[in-house]
């Protein structure tokens, strides 16, 4: 949605309940739609833009909880904290830790300037993630956990 839609807006919440879902990806954005159409999901193609800002934070001014995944990357990673830091008392990481880290089966080689970047990571919910990526030096994608995020959504609606 356009920055200029958004700033006419006083209110945004979902249609029903209390939970958001936000994906990194418009990939897994469209298959978590295809097998669950009504779920709150908010795709943000990336870096967050100000227009998803604006949007997260009426909703959150709404009592919402936000539910985030991300890539496993360093951009990926940034992101979770950034979100962490905005909004503290209503963000969830969604799939986002060492055992999902794994699961999604790092392939993706890291360049050192990458790998650098994890040590700006310093949100306590991301450290094993960061810790494990240096380790690996991998990244890897939330496309291959589609079907747990999908079971997620379903067993909460």
């Amino acid at each position: 949605m356009p920055l200029r839609e958004i700033t006419t807006l006083a209110r945004i919440y979902p249609w029903q309940g209390k939970h958001v879902w936000l994906v990194e990806n418009s990939g897994v954005c469209a298959s978590i739609l295809d097998q669950v159409p009504s779920i709150p999901i908010i795709s943000t193609n990336g870096q967050f833009k100000l227009a998803a800002l604006l949007m997260m934070d009426l909703m959150v001014k709404e009592g919402c909880t936000l539910h985030y995944a991300g890539d496993f990357d360093p951009e990926g990673l940034h992101m979770a904290q950034r979100l962490l830091d905005r909004y503290p008392q209503n963000v969830q990481l969604w799939r986002m830790d060492v055992e999902n880290y794994r699961q999604s089966r790092p392939s993706k080689q890291l360049r050192v300037e990458r790998l650098e970047k994890l040590h700006g990571i310093t949100n306590e919910n991301l450290l094993g993630i960061a810790s494990e990526m240096i380790e690996v030096k991998k990244a890897a994608y939330q496309e291959a956990l589609v079907d747990w995020m999908v079971a997620d959504v379903k067993a909460c609606v």
